[in-house]
């Protein structure tokens, strides 16, 4: 005995309403951590990019240092991969960088008549991204996380 229920009529706003139910704590939840390691790490490259491209290369972990208030040492940590960055190094580089604060915290930028939160062009990103990879592939002994 199958009974049929009317298709819901997508046009009226209380069945949009209905259908459109906000998701659990839960579920936004499981989202998040899914992917949370993979979006940590994200955050990490889009910080150090902004650093290098702030900072010298030659003393730069001093020069973010001398900047920032936050020691060298923590810096160099976030470089090698051996620590997430803290809050206080992404508020610092938000303040520098104001014009890439929404793409540092969130991968993405608006283009609006403004322009007001800038990205990197892809294949500067590229190029970035590609550096990185070789300077991982070719850490050796104590740079190296265990």
């Amino acid at each position: 005995m199958s009974s049929t229920r009317p298709e819901p009529d997508h046009d009226d706003p209380a069945t949009m309403k209905k259908s459109r139910s906000a998701p659990s704590h839960d579920e936004i939840w499981a989202t998040y951590a899914e992917n949370w390691a993979v979006e940590a790490d994200a955050l990490r490259e889009r910080l150090i990019f902004l650093c290098e491209s702030l900072a010298p290369t030659r003393g730069r972990y001093e020069y973010l240092e001398s900047r920032t208030a936050i020691s060298s040492s923590k810096w160099k940590n976030v470089f090698l991969g051996r620590q997430m960055p803290t809050i206080e190094m992404l508020v610092a580089m938000c303040h520098y960088r104001r014009d890439h604060a929404l793409w540092l915290m969130t991968g993405t930028a608006t283009r609006g008549p403004l322009d007001a939160d800038q990205a990197p062009s892809q294949a500067e990103w590229d190029r970035f991204t590609a550096h990185r990879a070789w300077v991982k592939e070719r850490k050796t002994g104590g740079d190296q996380e265990g």
